[in-house]
């Protein structure tokens, strides 16, 4: 049985499919892997884009000889994978699969084009599909799979959760059957290649490509918009957060910087790597220090950071970190499910401050146009980012209310989402609204002396340019900009 494996995402890292690329090896599968890009900078419209005629030629050649294709996505991908099935569809009779995130909330929707969906963890469950499959069998009880026959959808309940990550396989990152879009067309990977397509992804330093890794799965929160909250449903009465063993983790980021050495960095992607205990991260960090010794980063969150988790990774190596600070309203913290006081908040960005001649200037996340807050809501964000120590990078992210999430189900309720296509599939969630609220926090991020910004941020005058006459100058303004950018 021949596999070919496509990732539509501007990051080739694609774990996940990685993951499953060397879970069919070690079964004894040949496997293709195709990334599929953008050009630099592309990456903020990626979902959008449509390949073009060659790429879809290429492709097409590409799984010619393969028995299946699987397609992984998200949410804001679906049109993407749509029109890439529909196209190889015409060319090949070849079953296609599609699994991630959104196939395993929306498994129906998925089925108007793909001939299979995988839900949940697809490791287990593909390398059943797949026996099944080489062996004529019907695959119709594989755990975690749903199918259309006879006109009617048979939806399997998902694999358990794998408690043991490390008795995964770690990512294949072989060049040898890899593909990547270039130049608008598809070409077989070299080294080359991989190291520009990783500039143009995730750095901790302009120039200088890092190798991603997940030490765990799931996370010690349960924010009400994260798709986490939609797995835990999935899931319950299982161990949900679960973490490899430090040797597992070091093995692989020495394999990993061994054939790849123009590595400069590692990007441990955990949802929340430093929840650990202090004697875990100080296990961890000896060996990283020992074993790996490169500048790495990681996300952290109020509820677990500690001063001593801090000084424990600055030793190792940690140069920088991002924190979801989200909201400084009360009502929208307990909407979010993320019940973090603000004096709290403060505290732990002013340990991370403390570190600033040894880490590059934290990034904090903040949650902006949510349709629930009003302007005093949003001002209580304002008042908490101005007691926060500088320097930083505030990340503004448009809230998206993702299908079979909490805070999506109450966004239907309250007749706030409407049309999903356009509302959440083609929303841009780095896309925000052109308000005062926004603009100021932007400014932040800039170099604008204390006065000035807390001129702007005086209540009376906050309130009097957030008013609706503002707005709709705003709103004015930014159509221009976006005319002349196009």
């Amino acid at each position: 049985m021949k596999i070919t494996l496509i990732s539509p995402y501007f990051d080739i890292t694609s774990i996940g499919m990685r993951i499953l690329s060397s879970c069919l090896k070690e079964k004894g599968y040949e496997t293709k892997m195709v990334f599929l890009p953008q050009s630099k900078g592309a990456f903020q419209n990626d979902f959008l884009i449509k390949e073009s005629e060659q790429c879809i030629n290429d492709l097409t050649e590409i799984c010619s000889d393969s028995d299946v294709i699987g397609i992984t996505l998200m949410t804001n991908y679906y049109f993407r994978a749509a029109s890439l099935t529909e196209r190889l569809k015409k060319r090949l009779n070849k079953p296609l699969i599609w699994g991630g995130v959104h196939p395993t909330v929306r498994p129906d929707e998925c089925l108007q084009y793909a001939d299979m969906v995988i839900t949940g963890e697809g490791e287990r469950s593909l390398i059943e599909l797949v026996d099944c499959m080489s062996h004529g069998k019907e695959p119709g009880e594989v755990r975690g799979l749903c199918l259309k026959k006879n006109g009617v959808i048979k939806k399997n309940s998902p694999s358990p959760l794998i408690q043991d990550l490390d008795s995964l396989p770690f990512p294949d990152y072989s060049i040898e059957n890899s593909y990547i879009s270039h130049n608008d067309s598809i070409v077989p990977m070299d080294l080359p290649l991989f190291e520009e397509a990783l500039l143009n992804g995730m750095t901790i330093e302009k120039g200088k490509p890092v190798y991603q890794i997940i030490t765990s799965r799931g996370c010690p929160l349960n924010c009400s918009y994260c798709c986490n909250d939609i797995f835990r449903k999935m899931h319950r009465g299982e161990r949900y957060l679960r973490v490899r063993s430090t040797d597992n983790i070091i093995d692989e980021l020495e394999q990993a910087i061994h054939y790849m050495d123009f590595i400069r960095g590692v990007w441990i992607s955990d949802d929340c790597f430093i929840y650990q205990s202090p004697e875990e991260l100080d296990k961890f960090a000896k060996s990283y220090k020992k074993r790996i010794d490169l500048p790495f980063f990681c996300l952290g969150d109020p509820i677990h950071l500690t001063k001593e988790k801090m000084e424990v990774l600055c030793d190792a190596g940690l140069t920088l970190m991002t924190m979801g600070i989200q909201s400084g309203s009360g009502k929208s913290k307990k909407l979010f499910r993320r019940n973090i006081s603000n004096e709290r908040i403060v505290e732990t960005t002013t340990i991370i401050g403390g570190f600033r001649n040894r880490i590059k200037p934290p990034m904090y996340d903040i949650i902006v146009d949510n349709p629930f807050e009003t302007i005093e809501d949003e001002y209580e964000t304002l008042e908490l980012i101005s007691k926060i120590q500088r320097p930083y990078y505030l990340q503004l992210f448009s809230l998206t209310f993702f299908p079979g999430s909490t805070l999506y189900n109450k966004a239907v309720e309250t007749g706030i989402i409407t049309d999903d296509y356009n509302q959440i599939y083609n929303k841009p969630y780095y896309d925000k609204k052109p308000t005062f609220h926004n603009i100021l926090l932007r400014l932040y991020n800039r170099k604008i002396p204390k006065v000035i910004l807390m001129i702007l941020s005086s209540k009376p005058l906050y309130f009097l340019l957030s008013s609706k006459v503002f707005a709709y100058i705003y709103k004015t303004a930014d159509k221009v900009r976006k005319r002349s950018e196009t």
